[in-house]
């Protein structure tokens, strides 16, 4: 890198350059990808956890255990089960097939960008996510093309001609859709859900919020 000529030190600096470049290689081989890749496996699980423990991921949980089950709360008041309600088929489980999708599809690429600072060295990582169009196309509901995502946040038809319990008609063996008069009044509560976990998670990522 230091060449001697008559007295005098002559920096070269496209070897330095090299130098640094090839020992950055090296540095993120053997200790920063482990670092961020750590970091990145954190926040992921972290909102895999938070996915898994909400209200509406829960009711949905519980009614592909139990199409009939009486889930107390949440967008349909106490009133049967998201599962049934949305007419999943019994046997299916919705909830955990996003959940998978996500765990799968999330992921931390080897591919970095490398560039000097005064500061030192500045790594640059790639995360790949699916979108959220991508995610609500892999999301419908058993009877129309609709996201069940959206069904929740943005509210869906038939909370006042729903009834528990068991018919030939009925898909998850849970409810079913009276052909009469409603049998009530109000209407399905829309609660915000994934959307909203989704993009913080986002955000944190391309913020580069997580830390090693």
């Amino acid at each position: 890198m230091l060449k001697a000529r008559t007295g005098k030190a002559r920096f070269d600096i496209k070897s330095f350059n090299k130098d640094i470049m090839r020992s950055s290689r090296a540095l993120h081989k053997s200790y920063v990808y482990p670092i961020v890749l750590e970091a990145f496996t954190a926040e992921k699980e972290r909102f895999l956890k938070e996915y898994e423990e909400n209200p509406i991921t829960q009711q949905m949980y519980a009614g592909a255990d139990n199409p009939g089950i009486n889930y107390p709360g949440g967008p349909l008041k106490g009133i049967g089960n998201l599962f049934a309600f949305l007419g999943f088929s019994d046997g299916t489980d919705p909830a955990e097939d996003l959940r998978n999708l996500l765990d799968n599809y999330i992921r931390l690429q080897r591919n970095y960008r490398v560039k000097k600072s005064p500061r030192g060295i500045i790594y640059t990582h790639i995360a790949q996510a699916p979108s959220k169009d991508e995610i609500f196309a892999a999301t419908p509901m058993s009877w129309t093309s609709r996201s069940w995502i959206k069904a929740i946040e943005n509210g869906v038809g038939g909370y006042q001609l729903y009834l528990r319990g068991y018919r030939t008609v009925s898909r998850s063996s849970g409810g079913f859709l009276s052909k009469n008069a409603p049998v009530r009044s109000g209407s399905f509560k829309n609660t915000s859900y994934f959307t909203k976990m989704y993009n913080k998670f986002i955000t944190r990522l391309t913020r580069g919020n997580i830390r090693g």
